[in-house]
């Protein structure tokens, strides 16, 4: 009998605890959320400002591309470079293989088409390590899910932690 009350007694002190411990990690849960949405939204505000800039790097890129490759294309499709001072197209001239700088003007144009090239590849590069979710956020969601998974177990009765 002394174990049945004594049972009895503490029944009342267990519940409380569990209340308790239900209560904080409630508490602990919306903290969690909050804490999460405030990252994910400055997260998306500052991610939205990076997507801006690579997007005209990319445009850019690839515009500079095709003006840069346009006369090297050219000169294989014709058989001569158009070389015009100053972007003038007043006071343009041929230049044939046999000139001096016909090579050097594909070498320079290509060079350049290259590095616009590049430029575009890195802006893709970063857009799509920005279309991937950041670790600091899968981390929240880990401890936030953590939390959900205790409150449910005690919630069920089951006391677990």
């Amino acid at each position: 009998m002394n174990g049945f009350k004594r049972d009895g007694a503490m029944a009342p002190d267990r519940d409380d605890a569990r209340e308790r411990r239900i209560g904080e990690l409630k508490q602990l849960l919306a903290e969690r959320q909050r804490e999460l949405d405030r990252a994910t939204w400055e997260l998306a505000a500052g991610r939205a400002k990076s997507r801006w800039a690579l997007a005209i790097v990319l445009l850019v890129g690839l515009a500079g591309m095709a003006w840069r490759m346009y006369p090297v294309l050219q000169a294989f499709i014709r058989g001569y470079v158009l070389e015009c001072p100053r972007l003038s197209t007043l006071d343009c001239r041929q230049l044939h293989p046999d000139a001096p700088w016909y090579w050097g003007s594909i070498a320079a144009n290509s060079l350049l088409g290259a590095l616009f090239l590049a430029a575009a590849v890195a802006a893709v590069l970063g857009l799509r390590a920005l279309s991937r979710p950041a670790p600091v956020l899968q981390t929240m969601r880990a401890q936030l899910q953590r939390v959900q998974d205790q409150l449910d177990a005690l919630e069920r009765g089951g006391g677990a932690r």
